[in-house]
């Protein structure tokens, strides 16, 4: 009879032999990642904030619907704007959490 697989026990032994210098490391980047996650949001909380205040989507969207009289083309149009500069404003903060700090660490 097959004996059943306990991950717990399996991480345990992995982890008894790993150097301390590598566990050490390993918590801290798991730490980091914790404070990515809060930092992630704070900066998409605030590049959403930018893009509301500098009310360049309304003053788009009127433009827009004095053309065409279709809200539903509009408001996707708008949509798209939207996401094209949320994009570019979030960008540095994506080249670092998603590609610098991997890079750094390994």
């Amino acid at each position: 009879m097959a004996q059943a697989f306990d991950p717990a026990a399996a991480t345990a032994a992995y982890l008894a032999q790993l150097p301390p210098e590598a566990h050490a490391k390993a918590t801290a980047y798991t730490q980091g990642g914790h404070w990515l996650l809060l930092w992630g949001f704070l900066v998409a909380v605030v590049v959403a904030w930018l893009i509301v205040r500098s009310g360049a989507l309304p003053g788009l969207r009127r433009r827009l619907e004095k053309r065409r009289s279709r809200p539903v083309l509009v408001s996707l149009v708008v949509g798209i704007v939207y996401l094209l500069v949320d994009g570019v404003l979030s960008l540095p903060w994506s080249a670092y959490s998603d590609w610098w700090r991997q890079s750094s660490t390994a």
